[in-house]
This record gives structure tokens, sequence and C-alpha cells, in this order.
């Protein structure tokens, strides 16, 4: 796990922090004092919410829970107010400084290369981190050692990234009502997961901490209870009580047996390449499964205070205004902190109805060479049929099992293929794409109908694997996690429907493209790397999916899968889907569409089965920052072309990768701000 990257001695070094005049000692003694601010302020972040900490892999989180109370939260509020104005008085200590503006402006155009030689000379002075960097990032001279370009650019990428996390946070916990009214938003804190399933510790500290950590779970309930004692809508209880019956069944199911497992002979080194693995004493493997037992008591105890609230509360008809809705304003308001995004709602709806009716019409092109639609304007299941035809039948067990055996067969196969051709066109370094990237079906506690990576975290200096999950066919699993109860015989067709169609190989070559390469898992490669701590720390919803989804763009722009003009069209359908969920999203929240509108609007557009489309329109519900996916792939594509321009003959478009990756997780306007002359 990760402790201090980069410290105020890393920066010193970096710039050669020996014998300078009085200008450049003030310069670089405010990048330092930047550098402490940052690990105090990510520090605390991860103190304030350990379970995190673990999956990012920060150090000393391990065991360590939250506290859900109101209290904690009040004081969280009034923390993140201090921290504002620290932030904000730092900021204008740097920019004030005459020094600073000096080398603001001979900075210019070298900004992405000058941080990427700050990474590659912070992994001189950091060991353990230079096995994560891209060994053939292209060679750069170091900079002059009287040059502090590079310390001066980092501090004000870090405080820029560090006021974006504290706003964000702000308004997430101060300024709408998430927290107090979606119980699902409290399922991380329950999610015990991680350590069952990542080496990121030796096998018996693992077993150690997670009984820590169960033993606060009986804490966690009625402090999440306490938030959430206000109204609640049916569409949210309906969501939270899913995910907490599919926890529960993971406590019962998976966990005693995963957490026994953890066990090998004494000095074993099988399932961790970078700790030598103990076997758990039998009183360790008692008091484990003691607090499973007590913490699986508490969360069955939550979900009938769940279950007994939903009773109580009355299901909105289908033409009733949405509930939960957050307005126009703290839509609007949402948007320009969250994202970061300064248009207007107008303006925002007009560009995703664009791209909706770009992405449309290009797949009508396809299916027309297809040879599968007759006329101006098909409907969706015409418009896609030559990609679900081939599902039709009747699904026995013995074709489920060869399904999920193709599937799984294409899934490894093509993250092989993405590797090499990534490479050959060389769209990014190599070490970005390198590294063990294993496939699966979900594990039954997840049970959701997409794909999804899970990849070791930004801190994490194990080099573990990265799995990237499958959906489950829904035979069985479904009944399992509503505690014995069977779905309706509708909703169980839709949802074998839905996974069998992506289960094509063309929808499996555009999924891997978004969740591992060149989408989600190069972008972990490369965010391990950056000398950004606030930008690996702190994720911005429309970049990371925006990534992904231009990943998907990137792939078939450069022809891959060529061949087959499925592929093209399965890219264009998951376009078409994303389209959804940025309309969707801005048009329920702005009470613009009513829940039932949205679910048919997304039947329409994709061929999405109800029940599939209802739970899309509850995730944009649920999580307005779902427009990210649409908003963040426009913003790249637009910053792509702007920056061809300005760089001219210079211009690659593995450079332009490399530059955007360097700057991890900001916000898309600050990262088109450092590398745009005039953005």
């Amino acid at each position: 796990m990760f402790e201090v990257s980069p410290d105020a001695v890393g920066v010193a070094r970096a710039v050669g922090a020996t014998e300078r005049p009085p200008a450049a000692a003030n310069a670089l003694a405010l990048a330092t004092s930047v550098a402490t601010l940052s690990h105090a302020y990510v520090r605390a972040f991860y103190a304030a919410y350990p379970h995190r900490g673990v999956w990012a892999g920060w150090q000393g989180c391990a065991g360590q829970a939250p506290d859900l109370s109101v209290s904690a939260l009040q004081r969280r509020i009034r923390a993140l107010t201090q921290w504002e104005r620290r932030l904000a008085d730092q900021r204008m200590a740097l920019t004030s400084a005459q020094d600073f503006a000096t080398q603001s402006a001979r900075y210019g155009r070298e900004r992405p290369y000058q941080r990427l030689i700050a990474t590659r000379i912070h992994a001189q002075s950091d060991p353990d981190a230079a096995p994560h960097l891209a060994p053939d990032l292209p060679s750069h001279p170091l900079l002059p050692t009287t040059d502090l370009a590079p310390a001066l650019a980092w501090a004000s990428v870090e405080l820029d990234a560090l006021s974006d996390a504290c706003a964000k946070e702000l308004f997430n916990l101060r300024d709408w009502t998430y927290y107090s009214t979606d119980p699902a938003g409290y399922t991380a804190a329950f999610d015990i997961s991680h350590y069952l399933t990542h080496a990121f510790a030796p096998d018996g500290e693992r077993l150690r901490a997670l009984t820590q950590y169960l033993r606060h779970v009986p804490d966690l309930v009625p402090q999440a209870q306490e938030r959430l004692a206000g109204p609640l809508t049916a569409t949210a209880l309906a969501t939270a009580r899913w995910a907490y019956h599919r926890l529960l069944a993971f406590y019962r199911e998976q966990a005693p047996d995963l957490g026994l497992a953890l066990s090998a002979p004494e000095g074993s080194n099988e399932g961790s390449q970078r700790y030598a693995i103990t076997r758990p004493s039998s009183a360790d493997q008692a008091a484990y499964l003691a607090a499973l037992t007590a913490a699986e008591a508490a969360l069955e105890q939550f979900i009938g205070w769940l279950d007994a609230r939903a009773i109580a509360t009355p299901t909105p008809t289908a033409t009733d205004a949405t509930l939960g809705a957050m307005g126009a304003e703290t839509l609007t308001t949402m948007l320009r902190v969250c994202l970061r995004e300064s248009g207007s709602f107008d303006s925002l709806l007009a560009q995703g109805e664009a791209d909706l009716a770009q992405n449309r019409q290009r797949a009508i092109e396809i299916a027309e060479r297809l040879g599968g639609v007759t006329n101006e304007k098909p409907d969706a299941a015409a418009l896609f049929a030559s990609l679900d035809d081939w599902a039709r039948g009747r699904l026995t067990r013995a074709r489920l099992a060869a399904i999920e055996q193709g599937a799984l067969a294409t899934a490894q196969a093509t993250i092989a293929e993405l590797r090499a051709f990534v490479i050959e066109r060389d769209l990014l370094p190599a070490a970005f794409v390198a590294g063990d990237c294993q496939v699966a079906f979900q594990p039954p506690f997840l049970a959701g109908p997409f794909a999804l990576l899970d990849a070791p975290g930004a801190f994490e200096r194990a080099d573990l694997p990265a799995w990237f999950y499958l959906p489950r066919a829904p035979l069985g699993v479904v009944r399992r996690a509503v505690n014995g109860a069977q779905p309706a015989r509708r909703a169980a067709a839709d949802w074998r429907r839905g996974w069998l169609s992506r289960m094509s190989s063309w929808a499996l070559r555009d999924t891997a493209a978004h969740e591992t390469i060149p989408g989600h898992y190069a972008f972990y490669r490369a965010l391990r790397s950056i000398p950004s701590l606030a930008a690996r720390a702190f994720r911005n919803y429309a970049t990371f999916e925006g990534w992904a989804h231009y990943a998907e763009e990137l792939m078939a722009e450069q022809g891959y899968g060529a061949d087959d003009p499925r592929n093209a069209l399965a890219t264009r359908r998951a376009a078409i889907h994303r389209d959804c969920r940025y309309l969707v999203s801005l048009r329920l929240h702005a009470g613009d569409l009513t829940f039932d509108e949205a679910t048919r609007f997304i039947m329409a557009q994709t061929g999405m089965a109800r029940s599939l489309a209802s739970g899309e329109a509850r995730r944009c519900l649920a999580d307005p920052a779902c427009v990210g996916y649409t908003l963040g792939k426009l913003r790249l594509l637009r910053l792509r072309e702007d920056y061809a321009r300005q760089e001219g003959a210079c211009y690659t478009l593995r450079g332009f990768h490399e530059a955007v990756l360097a700057l991890g997780q900001l916000p898309m306007p600050l990262i088109r701000g450092a590398l745009l002359d005039e953005p």
C-alpha cells in the first residue's frame, strides 16, 4: 500500500533545491508547502472514509470503519469548510508570487512533457513506485537545475485538484440530499469483498483486519438509520433493498469459506507475488466467524428496517412526477461543482441530442449494409436485430454453459488482441497495457447486468492482477440474491435476453475496449505513476468514464474489428446507450420526464427490455453524474482536435494520450487548461 507521494523532499529533489537565489527558494518553498498540504488533505480524507482507503491502497486504513453518524457528518462539513479556506489562501500565495508568474510565462506548451519528466524524477527517489512507470515513455533531457517550472506546475495542478475535491465533497454532504434519501449510498461501507479478493497484505493480516472491520458493522446500522430518518422514495428503497440483499447473500454464502481460505502452509507464496503468506491461527478463524455472524445479523436487521420503510412508502404511479429528482437549480449546481461543466442546461441538452442523432444515423448506415433495415426510421429492434438474432431460442443449461465458456474465452482473447493492437498502432506506452488482467463472471454478490473492472487501487504498490468481470447469467442468481424470492417471469426473461445480447462477440469486444484496453485498465495503470497525489485520489466522473467511452470510439476509429460490421454496430449501440443515460439524467432531474417516460425512451432508443430499461432510469435518478460517459467523451474528442491543431507537425495520437493520462483524474476543463495555450 501507498503512503506519501510526492513528498516535499521529492519535489525539492525534482527541481534541485540546493544553492538557489532567494526568488527561486521562495518558489520552492511554495511548492513544498503544497506537497505537505496535499498529503495532509488526502490523509484526512481516507481517515474519514477508511473503507475507500482500503480500495485505493492507502496505508493504515485496513480494519478501520467509517463513522456514518450525523455528528460525524457535521464534523466533516466543518473540516471541509476550513480546508476550503486553507486551499484558497495557498492558491493566493502561489499565484501572487512574482517568481511563479515569471516561470508560468516560460512554461507554455511544455506542460505535459515537463510533468512526465517530474514523474520520472520522482520514481528515481521512490524505487517502489518505479515498476509502475512506463519504461518506454519518450526520453526527455532533464530540466536545468535553475528551472523551477516542473515543481510550480505540479503545485498549481495539485491545488486545482484539491480545491475541486473539496468543493465536490461539500456539495455531496451539505447541498445534495443523496446521503439522507438513498440508502444505497452506504453499501460501500458494508462491502467486505476487497479484503477477501485482493492480496494487498499477507493473508493472515488481511483476515485479522477484516475481523476488526466486521466488529464495527453493527455500529454502522444505527448510524445509517440516523442519516436516513427523513422521507425515502419507493424507487430508492427498491434499489437499496436489492443491493443489501445481495450483500447479505455474500455474507452468508461466500464470505465464510473465503475468509477461512486465507490460510496456507507457512512460507507459501501461492496467490501473492509480493507477500509471504502466514497461516491464520484457529483463534483468528474463530474470531472471524464470530464477527461475521454478528455483522450478518446487523445487516439482516438493517434490511428488515428498509423493508418496513418500503411497506410504509407509497409506490408512485407511472404518471406521477418523479420523486427524488434534484430539480433544475440543484442539477445545474451539481454539473458545475462535480463535473466542472459551465455550459447552460439547454446547451448540454442540445449536445446530447446531437450526439444521439449522429450515433443513430451511423447505426442505420451500418444496419443497411448488413441488410437489417428497410425504412428510414427503423425501431431499435430492427436496427440491432443482427446483434440479437443469434441469441434466440430456448436457453437450456447445456446451451448456457457453452455460451458462458465461449464468452470467457472471447473476452480473454480480446484483451490480448487489444493489447497487441494498441502497441502496433502506437496508441499508448506498452507499460500502460502490460500486466495481468483476468476474466471471470461476477461474484454472485455483484450480480449486476453490466460488466465491470476490478483493478488494484491507485496507491497500491503490489503488482496485483485486475479482474474483468462479465455479467453473470441470471439463472438462479436472482432468486438467491433476494432472500429466496422468485423473480417475476417477465423480469427473468428480460434479464436473460439482456444478458445474451451482451455475451455476443461483438458486444464483448466493445465492452473489453471500455473496461480493459485502452479503457479503464490502461487508465488505472497510468494513474499509478502520475505525480499528482490528489489527481490519483479523487475521481472525476467525466474524466474517468469519459476516457473509457472514448476508448471504444478510438478502437472503432483505428479499425479494430473492421472485418465484421457488427463490431461497429455494437459500438454505436453502446454509444446510444450512454446518450440515453446523459439525456435521461438531465431531463429526469430537471422534471422534464416522469420515470415511466424515461424508461420508455431508453427502450425505444436501445431495444432494451422494460425491466432493464427501468433499472437504467433508476440509475440516472440515483446517479445523475452518469452524464459523464458522453460528456467526457465529447470533451476529449474536442480537446484532441484542438490539441492536434496547436501541436501541428509535432502532434501524435500517442503523445495526446500520454498528455491526458499524465493529468490523472482531473476534471476535463482543468486538463484542457493544462494542455492548451488558449483553452
